[in-house]
C-alpha cells in the first residue's frame, strides 16, 4: 500500500487522514518561514520542497492512485478483518468513489498545489489537475449515490449476512463543496467557484461541536473565511468567523487556567476522556490557530502549557510521544516497535494515554503469571485500585489494553505535529535538528525508564 499512514495495527487508510493533511498544509500556510527542505530526513529531503508539504503529498498519494475515469476519489482503503504485520494475504479494496471524499481530495489537492508552485511549477500544475479533475466530480450531482444499500455480514465479514440501507442528502457535501470551491479559486483566481459559495455555509459550519470533534479537520474548512476572507466575502461573516475562532481559543485559555497542571480540560469532569480526548494537542491546536488571527501572544502561551503537559508536565511525569523525554511509554501497540527486535519503541508515537473510563475491561479480567523463577506456577490476579486518582490509571499493555496503548494518527498524532510545528522559532531562519538527535541511536532497555511512571 503506497501513501498515507496507518493507525497502530491497522493497517487501512480513511478519510479521517485527512487531518493530518491539512494540518501540516496549513502549518505551512501560517507560517512558511520555519519550514524548508531537509528538516525531517525524508526519502524525499533535497528535492528543493519543504520536508513538510512532501509530507502531505505523501498522505495524498494514496488517495491520488485511488481516482478513477471520472476524477472520483476514494475515501478507504479497507480489508475485511485486522491481519498481522507479516500476513499478506489479505486483499484491500479502495471503497466506493464519493462526492464528498473526491471534494475533500480536490481542496488538498489545490492547497498543495498553490503552496508547491514557487518550488516546483510541474508538480504544481499536476495537481492543480487532479483537484479539478476530482472537484468537477464532486460538484456533479449526477454522482451521488443516492439510496444505497451496503450489503454486509456481521462477525468482521464471516457471520451471519444484513443489510445497511442509507440515502446521501444533497446537504451532506456542503461543507466538502465549500472548501473545495474555496480552495480552488486561491488556486485558479477564478472568480466563479465564488458564486453562491455562501449558500454551501447552511449545514454542517460548527466545528468543535457534535457530531464534529475537536480531533478532526472541519474547523479547517472555514479558518480561511476569518484569515483570507477580505474582498471574498462581507466582513460581518469574516467578523464571524473570526469571532468564532477566538471564542474557542479564549475557551481553551481559561481551562487550562483552572487546571494545576496547566491543560484545557474540565476540572472538576473525570470522565468522558477516551479515544484521543487526552490528547491536549487537539486543544492547543485552538489555541494556535486563534494565535494566527490575533497574535495574542496568550493564545501562544496557553497551547505551550499544553503541549508541556503533554511530554511530562502532569501527573505521571511521562512524555505521550516515544523517544521524547525522559519517560516516555515502552509498551504499545505498534506492530513495527513489537517487531523489530528492538527495546526502544519507534520514536514519536503518541499514545492516548489516560482515559476517562476505568482501566482497561481486558486488563481488570486477566491473570498475569507471576514472573518469579523460583515458583513458576504461582500467578498474581491483576485488580485495580478503584482509588487510583483518575490522572494515574494507566497500565501498559499492548493488546489487553489497547483503549490506552494504541494511537491514531489523525486523534493523537496529527496535533502534536501542527503545534510542535507552530512553536518552532519564529526568527533564525527555518529549524535543522541538531547532529545529536539525527544520530541517535535507540536506548538500551536499562535505559527505557516507561515500564512505570515516576513517582
Amino acid at each position: 500500500m503506497i501513501g498515507g499512514w496507518y493507525d497502530a495495527a491497522d493497517w487501512d487508510r480513511n478519510l479521517r487522514h485527512y487531518t493530518n493533511i491539512f494540518d501540516m498544509l496549513y502549518a505551512y500556510e501560517l507560517a512558511p518561514g520555519k519550514f524548508a527542505d531537509s528538516q525531517l530526513n525524508l526519502p524525499e529531503s533535497g528535492n528543493g520542497i519543504p520536508d513538510i508539504l512532501d509530507e502531505a503529498e505523501w498522505g495524498l498519494d494514496c488517495w491520488t492512485r485511488s481516482m478513477n475515469a471520472q476524477g472520483g476519489v476514494s475515501g478507504m482503503i479497507e480489508t475485511w478483518t485486522h491481519p498481522t504485520m507479516t500476513d499478506a494475504t489479505y486483499k484491500y479494496a479502495f471503497s466506493k468513489r464519493t462526492r464528498w471524499s473526491s471534494l475533500l481530495y480536490a481542496a488538498a489537492a489545490a492547497q498543495l498545489a498553490e503552496l508547491v508552485m514557487p518550488y516546483d511549477a510541474t508538480r504544481s500544475a499536476r495537481y492543480r489537475d487532479l483537484a479539478l479533475r476530482a472537484y468537477a466530480y464532486g460538484a456533479n450531482v449526477a454522482n451521488s449515490l443516492g439510496t444505497f444499500t451496503a450489503v454486509a455480514r456481521t462477525d468482521r465479514g464471516a457471520g451471519t449476512p444484513y443489510n445497511v440501507t442509507w440515502t446521501e442528502q444533497d446537504q451532506f457535501n456542503e461543507p466538502y463543496l465549500f472548501h473545495a470551491k474555496l480552495r480552488l479559486h486561491y488556486l485558479t483566481q477564478d472568480p466563479s467557484y465564488l458564486t453562491n459559495i455562501q449558500s454551501h455555509l447552511s449545514y454542517g459550519a460548527t466545528p468543535w461541536s457534535w457530531p464534529n470533534t475537536l480531533k478532526d479537520c472541519v474547523p479547517w474548512f472555514y479558518y480561511s473565511i476569518a484569515k483570507r476572507g477580505t474582498g471574498i466575502f462581507p466582513q460581518t461573516l469574516i467578523d464571524s468567523w473570526r469571532n468564532r475562532f477566538i471564542s474557542a481559543a479564549e475557551n481553551m485559555v481559561n481551562l487550562t487556567g483552572a487546571m494545576g497542571y496547566r491543560h484545557a480540560w474540565y476540572r472538576h469532569q473525570d470522565y468522558w476522556m477516551a479515544w484521543g480526548e487526552s490528547d491536549m494537542a487537539n486543544r492547543a491546536r485552538v489555541l494556535l490557530q486563534g494565535y494566527a488571527l490575533t497574535q495574542d501572544n496568550r493564545y501562544r502561551d496557553a497551547a505551550a502549557l499544553n503541549m508541556d503537559y503533554m511530554f511530562g508536565c502532569n501527573p505521571m511525569g511521562i512524555s505521550w510521544t516515544t523517544g521524547v523525554g525522559f519517560t516516555y511509554p515502552c509498551v504499545l501497540q505498534h506492530a513495527v516497535s513489537e517487531l523489530d527486535g528492538i527495546d526502544d519503541p519507534v520514536p514519536g508515537l503518541t499514545l492516548y494515554g489516560i482515559d476517562g473510563g476505568p482501566i482497561f475491561h481486558q486488563v481488570r479480567s486477566n491473570v498475569w503469571k507471576s514472573p518469579t523463577a523460583y515458583n513458576a506456577t504461582t500467578y498474581t490476579e491483576f485488580h485495580p485500585d478503584p482509588d487510583t486518582p483518575f490522572y494515574r490509571r494507566w497500565v501498559p499493555h499492548p493488546t489487553a489494553n489497547v483503549g490506552q496503548c494504541e494511537f491514531t494518527v489523525h486523534e493523537t498524532m496529527s496535533a502534536q505535529l501542527f503545534c510542535c510545528a507552530m512553536l518552532l522559532p519564529d526568527s533564525g531562519g527555518a529549524w535543522t535538528p541538531p547532529t545529536s538527535l539525527v544520530q541517535r541511536k535507540p536506548r538500551h532497555k536499562s535505559q527505557l525508564f516507561g515500564y512505570w511512571h515516576l513517582p
